[in-house]
Order: C-alpha cells, then sequence, then structure tokens
C-alpha cells in the first residue's frame, strides 16, 4: 500500500488548515510565497517550524498508524522551486537571490531522514517532474534522501510511443531509446499510475490503438517493455487484467473480464513477468551498464 501524500499545498475548505485559528497559520499571507495559482489552493509555510513539525509528523503517522508500505510524495517540483508555475514579478527569491525553495528542501531531508529512521522498511517516492539533481541520493551525498524518483518521462514518452499504429512506429524509436540515457541517474519507478487512468484518460486498454485484439496484443507488448525495462515498476490496479474502462473510485475493478482468454493472457504475462523478475534479479549489478552508457565508474547497485 502505498499512499499518495500531498505535503507542498492544501485546501481552502473552512473545515481544514486554511485560517486554522483564524489566522493564515500554516500558509504565508503574501501569495506569491502561499498561493499556489494552477490549484487554487495555499502552500505550506515550510519556513515555520511548527509547519515543518506537522509535516513530517504526519509521514510518520500514516506510517505507524495504518503500517502502509510507504509514501509517493506528491508534486515535489512545485516544493523545489519558488517560480514553479509563475511569471516572472509573482514570486520572491530566496536569501541567495535564487529560486530554489530552502525552507522545503530541507523539510523534505527531514521528512525522508526520519521515515527511514523510524521505518527502515518503507519506502519514499518522489513525483517530481524537473531534473533537480539527487532526488534520490542519500542525504549525506547532497540529495534529498527519497529512495525512489517517479520516471514521469518514462511514462510519458512510452505512452505516446505505444498510442501511434504500428506503422508509424519506426519514426518515434527515439521515444524508447531516450530513457536508457538517464535511466541510472536516479532510482526511478515507472509509473502506470493512477494519473494516468483518470479525469478521461480513459483505461490503459484504451489508449492502444485497433481493435479488441490489437489492443490487447498491444498492452501485452507494453507491459512486457516495461518489465525488461530498468527501473522499479508500478501498474495501477485494472492494468493488469485489461480493464477497459477508467478507474471509478466508486466502483469495484472489472473483473468479469477475466471470463475471456485476452484478459486472461493480460493476467497470465503479468504473473509471470514479475515471478521471471524475482526469480532471476535481472540487473542487480548496474556496473557495467553506467560504464558503457558515460564511461564513468560507479558503485550503485540498481536491481530493477
Amino acid at each position: 500500500m502505498i499512499l499518495d501524500w500531498v505535503p507542498g499545498h492544501f485546501p481552502t475548505d473552512d473545515h481544514g488548515l486554511a485560517y486554522f485559528d483564524g489566522t493564515p497559520l500554516y500558509h504565508d499571507p503574501d501569495p506569491r510565497r502561499g498561493w499556489h495559482n494552477d490549484w487554487q489552493c495555499h502552500i505550506y509555510d515550510m519556513g515555520q517550524h511548527h509547519v515543518r513539525r506537522f509535516l513530517v509528523n504526519n509521514a510518520l503517522y500514516w506510517l505507524d498508524q495504518f503500517h502502509i508500505d510507504g509514501l509517493r510524495v506528491d508534486a515535489v517540483a512545485s516544493m523545489l522551486y519558488l517560480d514553479y508555475s509563475r511569471e516572472h514579478d509573482q514570486w520572491l527569491p530566496n536569501a541567495d537571490g535564487g529560486n530554489e525553495n530552502d525552507d522545503a528542501i530541507a523539510t523534505l531531508k527531514w521528512m525522508n531522514e526520519s521515515v527511514y529512521h523510524y521505518f527502515p522498511n518503507a519506502m519514499t517516492i518522489a513525483e517530481e517532474s524537473t531534473t533537480f539533481p539527487g532526488v534520490s541520493a542519500p542525504i549525506y551525498a547532497g540529495g534529498l534522501g527519497f529512495g525512489f524518483k517517479w520516471n514521469m518521462g518514462w511514462m510519458n514518452d512510452s505512452l505516446r510511443y505505444i498510442r501511434e499504429e504500428p506503422v508509424y512506429r519506426r519514426y518515434h524509436h527515439d521515444t524508447l531509446t531516450f530513457p536508457l540515457v538517464y535511466a541510472f541517474s536516479e532510482n526511478y519507478v515507472l509509473p502506470l499510475s493512477h494519473d494516468e487512468v483518470v479525469y478521461g484518460k480513459g483505461s490503459l486498454m484504451g489508449k492502444m490503438p485497433g481493435d479488441e485484439w490489437q489492443q490487447t496484443a498491444n498492452l501485452r507488448a507494453y507491459l512486457g517493455y516495461m518489465y525488461g525495462q530498468p527501473g522499479k515498476k508500478l501498474n495501477f490496479m485494472g492494468a493488469e487484467i485489461g480493464q477497459t474502462a477508467e478507474w471509478d473510485h466508486d466502483s469495484q475493478l472489472e473483473w468479469h473480464w477475466l471470463q475471456y482468454d485476452r484478459h486472461q493472457g493480460i493476467q497470465a504475462l503479468v504473473k509471470a513477468s514479475i515471478a521471471f523478475i524475482r526469480r532471476r534479479q535481472l540487473c542487480t549489478n548496474s556496473i557495467a551498464i553506467q560504464q558503457g552508457l558515460n564511461g564513468e565508474l560507479k558503485t550503485r547497485q540498481i536491481s530493477v
């Protein structure tokens, strides 16, 4: 169980944290620091120690009381940069005149350090869409201390490729090869997550081109490609049986599809792929691969 945890911003509901005691207790009253225009919500003021304590303890609370396996931290990029999605006159620089949010960076490091101290078998995953360095590097090495980073580039590129009709894919092979250029720069998770099957985006099966037979074949090929790609694998529920409808939190999964052979085949492929990786532990040692990509000798161990 991985919880989608949002420490960057919070809604304006009267029953929530907004003006909790009648004052802007959890956000900066200056909209250049305390208001997110894209999502129309408040931003946590991590320059305040009580806010930092609240967030770090909230992360530990979920792990301690609900025994979840990890935290997927949402919208990390919006936390790291003071000018995220803002015009030049809509943000204030940090003490050094830069655009990095030093308070948020310190809070994320504290959160990661605390989680791995008290729950060493848990995981923290950053949903971070920029090239900010060292997201999943240890804090002592200058990183943010996350266990993993959401590989949004791979997700967007690979889905764009698989949507193409097979006859046109020869012109888009770069979208498959480019993710290998940076595959070992972070500890990546390959995310086919809830974000890709909600709000009108359709199901994973629905993204495949062609008729039912071709869609099924394309989905099997795509899942097989993902399981062979370096990085941890994440499938949102329903993908493993080839659900055809977009995910609906008010309904159960479409288990009835498993009465058909083609959906049984997708499920069997996912089972076999997971079993194969567990049995073989492919690419446990990344040294040779990293030497071939950039000529550097690194001793970091990365498993698929």
